[in-house]
């Protein structure tokens, strides 16, 4: 079965035992509970990352995607399985790609194949029964148009034999570069980080005593404690641990928000339905109304709350550690739920749900989340 660009895979109900809340059902994959190993986490990563290239750029209808039946939306019609020295999916797909002109791929499937047999058998069918069809007559001139329109076209050269608009391309993106490195030069940098890695912080275990049994949180092991890294996502700044990180936001030069993050579950998406049931731009999980996790509790979208799905925010994140500074992207979504309990229990549990990219691998990343005095931390600000 073809793949039609601009049309969401089939899409699973549920991913590694994640659903969206108004879809509770088991999940298609049980993970298994043997902790993987490096190699087998960079290879798993890296294999989701390719299968979260082929999720972004639907591939185009080709010949030998051949459907057998009509497509959702759409009937056939009744001369579609009777085009002369085409089988009957070769002119189903001819047809189908016709009446759907419109949808992305479509038109670069009748340019790119142009000079193919199939295609001109089916044109001169085409052209045949256009003559006393006008309908049909209207749709084959919308596909000349639009053939002529997507044509490369003759660009001009310059006097000593340059094309002129790669030359005036390439000057404008040099000029652009320059400017840009210019403004990184004399513009005001984001304040430097006040934090380092080994430095040492010290904890009260009180937040985390008082909302063990009734929170995801796990608590940072011991009450003093080393950095293993410090990171940079605009507004926030990490402090990562052995066991989680705290996030904190800065104001004017002293933090006024702390919360500290441990691991949930981690996981790579094998394939494009499973990163669609994550990012479908209208179904997708991250950034879904509100989340359930695996026991069922549902936390509700702290950034900008509301009932439909919208788009995770994006950060850059600049992690630096003993071997030196890296870059990865990383989408996310915070989710938010009552934990229930009375002071001075933290009042709230966090869920942060995140897609990860860096260094040609991907996954997707869950951690629980507690509101911390920032005080408690003797932070060096």
């Amino acid at each position: 079965m073809m793949v039609i660009a601009g049309e969401a895979q089939a899409r699973t109900s549920s991913s590694q035992g994640y659903s969206r809340p108004s879809v509770r059902t088991p999940s298609v994959r049980t993970p298994s509970t043997r902790a993987p190993s490096g190699s087998d986490m960079t290879l798993s990563r890296r294999g989701s990352a390719e299968a979260l290239q082929r999720y972004r750029e639907p591939r185009r209808p080709s010949v030998s995607d051949m459907p057998t039946t009509s497509r959702r939306g759409w009937t056939p019609p009744p001369y579609a399985t009777q085009t002369p020295g085409l089988g009957m999916g070769q002119a189903l797909m001819m047809w189908f790609l016709l009446d759907t002109l419109t949808r992305p791929g479509h038109g670069e499937f009748f340019r790119d194949h142009q000079d193919d047999p199939t295609y001109g058998d089916w044109r001169r069918e085409a052209e045949k029964r256009a003559e006393s069809d006008p309908e049909l007559r209207a749709k084959l001139n919308a596909l000349d148009t639009d053939l002529a329109q997507r044509q490369p076209k003759t660009m001009p050269e310059t006097g000593i034999g340059f094309p002129l608009i790669p030359v005036a391309l390439l000057a404008i993106t040099l000029l652009v570069l320059w400017r840009a490195r210019r403004k990184l030069r004399i513009s005001p940098s984001a304040p430097a980080s006040p934090f380092r890695v080994g430095m040492t912080l010290t904890l009260d275990p009180t937040p985390f005593v008082l909302a063990q049994t009734a929170t995801k949180v796990r608590a940072p092991i011991g009450t003093l404690v080393s950095a293993t890294a410090i990171s940079r996502l605009d507004p926030f700044d990490r402090i990562y641990l052995t066991e989680g990180f705290f996030q904190l936001h800065r104001q004017g030069g002293s933090v006024d928000e702390c919360r500290w993050f441990s691991p949930l579950d981690q996981f790579t998406p094998a394939d494009e339905q499973e990163w669609a049931f994550w990012l479908d731009p209208t179904e997708g999980m991250l950034g879904w109304s509100s989340f359930q996790t695996k026991d069922g509790k549902i936390y509700d979208r702290l950034w900008q709350p509301g009932s439909q799905r919208i788009a995770p925010r994006a950060f850059t994140e600049q992690v630096s550690d003993v071997s030196g500074t890296t870059s990865r992207q990383v989408s996310a979504m915070l989710y938010a739920a009552p934990t229930g309990l009375p002071p001075p229990a933290p009042d709230t549990e966090y869920v942060w749900v995140a897609m990860v990219e860096a260094t040609g691998q991907a996954w997707v990343e869950i951690h629980a989340g507690l509101d911390v005095n920032p005080a408690s931390l003797s932070l060096p600000l």
